[in-house]
């Protein structure tokens, strides 16, 4: 299968993604092999519908039947959707007074007690800071696994805050 850059963005249009800010490079390598390579020049695009949506339309991995977990050499189409690094750094930066303020309240608290630091219509993120974790509520009450982000530094708090205050999940 070959793909060109053009096709890749023509998908994310007809998904209603605007791709005036999305950056795609096709590269084709050994074997036949193919990576998808997508950077996002706006954090406020949604990471993981575009990187389900291209996954579901061009991934293409072939695994050995007789080793679990081992790829077949060749053929392969591989996708990686990741934001900008200077984009997402510089809203890091922007994020990072507020982050420390909330950062250094927690550790004040010392205590194993979750903190809300962030609420929207369907989770509530909530920072233990003994357990160096924020972990994702659902307002649902859907039973299940809740989305977890580390939380060693004043840098992860932002980008935390960074990745929730723009729609996305963990």
């Amino acid at each position: 299968m070959t793909v060109s850059a053009k096709e890749v963005k023509k998908v994310l249009k007809e998904n209603g993604f605007d791709t005036r800010k999305i950056r795609i490079r096709v590269e084709h390598f050994g074997y036949g092999s193919m990576s998808i390579t997508v950077r996002l020049m706006d954090v406020s695009l949604d990471l993981s519908k575009i990187d389900t949506i291209l996954c579901k339309e061009y991934r293409e991995v072939r695994e050995d039947e007789n080793v679990q977990g081992e790829y077949l050499e060749g053929c392969n189409t591989y996708v990686r959707c990741s934001y900008d690094e200077d984009v997402f750094e510089l809203e890091k930066e922007n994020m990072y007074p507020r982050a420390e303020k909330i950062y250094l309240e927690l550790e004040e608290q010392d205590t194993y007690n979750g903190f809300d630091i962030f609420e929207n219509d369907q989770f509530r993120a909530v920072a233990f800071i003994k357990d160096k974790v924020i972990t994702l509520m659902s307002k649902t009450n859907e039973p299940g696994f809740y989305p977890r982000h580390m939380l060693n530094s004043i840098d992860d708090m932002a980008e935390a805050l960074v990745i929730l205050e723009n729609g996305q999940t963990f």
